[in-house]
């Protein structure tokens, strides 16, 4: 297997919807248990609120510009094709979304400087694994992440002002 695809699964938009749907079941179960309940339940509200936004701007861009993806998916009378190709539209690009999604999402809670590279790595390794597997261009993850982060700013600017 791919160790390019491999690290792009960590871009998934499903995967992250699941794990935060997994991390709000958690939440409720633990009640006042949990150690850092209001830490998470920010993170979740600016994680959910700021990926489902972003993957509609994404979804809405994708449709609305229909840019084809750089590469040949693959199909029966096609014998050079990608096998990582998909046939829904390039720009901008979901992966490179959801990742920036993540790492903002933690940055602006836990706003920590010392960790703002290890957390901004995250979004880059699957920038780069979505362009060297060749599903897309360095514009398609570029605009994603800038598409995320200033989802996620705003988001996170309209919580912070509703909770005061």
């Amino acid at each position: 297997m791919n160790l390019w695809f491999i690290i792009s699964i960590f871009g998934s938009p499903e995967l992250w919807l699941l794990f935060l749907f997994l991390l709000l079941v958690f939440y409720f179960a633990l009640g006042n248990k949990l150690k850092h309940k209001k830490f998470v339940a920010v993170f979740l509200l600016v994680a959910f609120t700021s990926l489902l936004v972003s993957l509609g701007v994404v979804e809405v861009l994708k449709i609305g510009l229909n840019i084809p993806r750089p590469c040949v998916v693959c199909t029966p009378s096609v014998s050079t094709c990608n096998p990582y190709c998909e046939s829904s539209p390039s720009f901008p690009s979901g992966h490179a979304a959801t990742s920036a999604v993540v790492a903002a999402s933690i940055y602006l809670i836990y706003r920590k400087r010392k960790y703002i590279t290890s957390v901004f790595a995250f979004p880059v390794v699957v920038d780069f694994s979505r362009v060297f597997l060749g599903v897309h261009t360095y514009l398609d993850v570029i605009a994603g992440s800038l598409v995320a982060l200033a989802i996620s700013c705003i988001i996170w600017k309209i919580i912070k002002v509703r909770e005061k």
